[in-house]
């Protein structure tokens, strides 16, 4: 949790950085105004699409969490391996022999239409 929550402070400032230089190409400059009209006037159009932003990340992020397990409570669960045994290898080559018999029936068939 901590290292995700280092990783959001990092996007905070990679948002912010990118939606100046958005402002800054619809010609809103924050660096060339005096401090008292930045406080006033500047950081509304920065600061309202940030936290729509952070909003929706963090939405994706606790989504992602979610289907991670993180929270869900008893034992997490394990994918369970299964040993090969005898009778999948019998099944297997009853398969096979299936779908060899079935090309080798689709050929002869194909070779009578065709001549």
């Amino acid at each position: 949790m901590i290292v995700s929550a280092l990783s959001f402070t990092t996007l905070i400032f990679e948002m912010w950085n990118h939606i100046t230089e958005a402002q800054k190409l619809r010609g809103f400059d924050i660096d060339r105004m005096n401090p008292v009209v930045r406080l006033r006037r500047a950081y509304v159009p920065i600061v309202t699409p940030l936290l729509l932003l952070l909003f929706r990340k963090a939405n994706e992020f606790q989504i992602a969490l979610e289907t991670k397990g993180f929270g869900a409570p008893g034992q997490p669960t394990e994918v369970e391996t299964f040993p090969w045994r005898s009778s999948d290898t019998a099944a297997l080559a009853v398969f096979l022999a299936v779908f060899i018999l079935s090309q080798m029936l689709r050929m002869q068939i194909a070779a009578r239409l065709g001549s």
